[in-house]
């Protein structure tokens, strides 16, 4: 498990620091200012980062869906 106490909080599974970039990246060239990003594979969480909340708050996700079905058709395609 690593941990993140820079601007950004949470942690990662190793294996995983390439989230870690990648969610880091978002706020270099953006207006975002919150955000968090949980991950589980399996049972177990392998990634929890936020900036700007607190880890233990929830926070919406607004059109998700498109994302999700488009994901799901093309598993059913395959």
């Amino acid at each position: 498990r690593i941990k993140f106490n820079q601007r950004h909080q949470g942690h990662t599974f190793s294996g995983y620091e390439h989230v870690f970039e990648q969610f880091c990246s978002l706020f270099e060239n953006s207006h975002d200012k919150r955000s968090q990003l949980c991950v589980y594979v399996g049972n177990e969480q392998v990634v929890n980062l936020s900036k700007g909340v607190k880890p233990e708050n929830v926070t919406n996700i607004f059109s998700s869906g498109k994302s999700v079905a488009a994901i799901l058709l093309s598993m059913l395609h395959n």
